[in-house]
């Protein structure tokens, strides 16, 4: 029961995929310079295999997929605390599928199912630029506060 808020359960939580088996995943190893947040978009770096959050231009890879046991560091952290991947570590890379990420848009643009969205400096973000989407919005938005909302897309790199 701790789970439903209100009158309904949530369908989402950032970084995890949204349908079972419809997803592709490689394996990786964060670069760095800084942690991966669960749900992150990912580049690619000079090296087969290794992966940075630091947005570079056209090195899309894919999202940082969250595990189902990562402990937060330090242990015992509070609540707010988030499990994130540190540099060195091994992760799982989404390269294809639905998945819950943060993205930045009103919330009409989030809850409209096709909206097209890109990967800018400061993660995802609603476009109207065909060229520069990488995934489109299925329509299902939540915790939408302050421009941006935790939004399932559907993407393909």
């Amino acid at each position: 029961m701790g789970l439903i808020i209100g009158s309904k359960i949530k369908q989402l939580i950032k970084g995890y995929p949204t349908v079972s088996d419809k997803y592709d995943v490689e394996g990786g190893i964060n670069a760095g310079p800084d942690a991966l947040e669960f749900g992150a978009p990912i580049y690619y770096t000079g090296t087969s295999g290794y992966y940075t959050g630091t947005y570079a231009a056209g090195k899309f890879a894919g999202i940082c997929l969250a595990t189902n046991v990562k402990l937060v560091q330090p242990y015992g952290a509070g609540s707010s605390a988030t499990a994130k991947t540190e540099k060195g570590e091994a992760f799982n890379v989404c390269v294809r599928g639905f998945v819950a990420v943060e993205v930045k848009g009103t919330e009409t643009e989030l809850k409209t199912p096709g909206t097209l969205v890109k990967v800018g400096t400061d993660g995802f973000e609603v476009t109207t630029v065909a060229a520069d989407a990488i995934a489109k919005l299925t329509g299902i938005c939540e915790d939408y506060a302050d421009g941006k909302g935790l939004a399932e897309i559907r993407f393909n790199i």
